[in-house]
């Protein structure tokens, strides 16, 4: 399906600030034992692969995207220091063998993106040794707050979530991955756990608030050449939108706060 987001060095260069930038809360609770091998679906341009290599001295990662250009960008760009654990593939994952058998599957902003997430979930699990696990961390757009309310941004984010929709994808997939595992594969899977991992920022930090805004600002700006084309939203509209939301860490009382949803299940042994 459509990656609304595009395919250009801006939005690279957006993936691989993103992976740190978000590193802190999404990995606060992931722990991969040593030696483990890792496969990574919607690789992309190895932004979470870098970060996780970095994290986890021990970790060996087997990264697939089907785009070549983000492939081809990931070769490219990767750390020296990091190349002999990971290996690259350009493949549909369907279309796609390991070369061995992994230890888990890790996925990240990747199911929000997939129309037909269980027959990949069912596909994915197959790779994986017994007792290993598949763990996903996504998207709860609805889980959006910012205080003061910004009407402009309501518009904007609702119009975002529709282009998601209207193309295929799922912004609010998280909550609905436990139930997508049952479905793929109920049989081979030992336990599930769904955890909420939040974004707060408030007036506490100012820096931190301003610097988060600036982070989603930047993600809502990845989509807005789409959201232009497709007539879900006036030119200039971004523009006058970001000043208001820039307004919220000037606030005396300015909030920001997101959800996501990391789902980590056992296979069985």
């Amino acid at each position: 399906m459509e990656y609304f987001h595009g395919y250009n060095e801006t939005e690279f260069k957006r993936l691989i600030h993103q992976a740190e930038f978000l590193s802190f809360k999404v990995f606060e609770h992931v722990h991969f034992k040593p030696g483990t091998v890792l496969l990574e679906p919607g690789c992309g341009v190895g932004a979470q692969t870098r970060v996780m290599l970095r994290r986890f001295p021990d970790l060996r990662i087997i990264a697939v995207d089907l785009s070549e250009s983000a492939i081809k960008t990931a070769e490219a760009g990767f750390p020296d220091d990091l190349r002999d654990r990971v290996e690259f593939h350009c493949a549909d994952i369907f279309n796609f063998n390991p070369p061995q058998a992994v230890d888990g599957v890790f996925l990240c902003w990747m199911l929000e993106h997939i129309s037909e997430p269980v027959p990949l979930i069912k596909r994915l699990i197959e790779f994986i040794k017994p007792g290993g696990f598949f763990m996903a961390t996504e998207v709860q757009n609805n889980s959006l707050q910012i205080y003061p309310p910004q009407a402009m941004l309501e518009k904007y984010w609702n119009a975002y979530n529709a282009l998601q929709q209207s193309i295929g994808g799922d912004p609010f997939v998280g909550l609905k991955i436990p139930a997508y595992l049952h479905e793929a594969a109920a049989e081979k899977i030992e336990s599930v756990k769904a955890r909420p991992g939040m974004f707060l920022n408030d007036n506490r930090d100012p820096e931190a608030l301003e610097k988060m805004l600036d982070y989603w600002l930047n993600l809502l700006e990845s989509a807005r050449g789409s959201l232009e084309n497709k007539g879900l939203i006036d030119h200039g509209f971004f523009e006058n939108m970001k000043k208001h939301v820039q307004e919220v860490a000037k606030s005396k009382r300015g909030l920001f706060s997101y959800t996501f949803i990391q789902t980590l299940a056992i296979l069985r042994n």
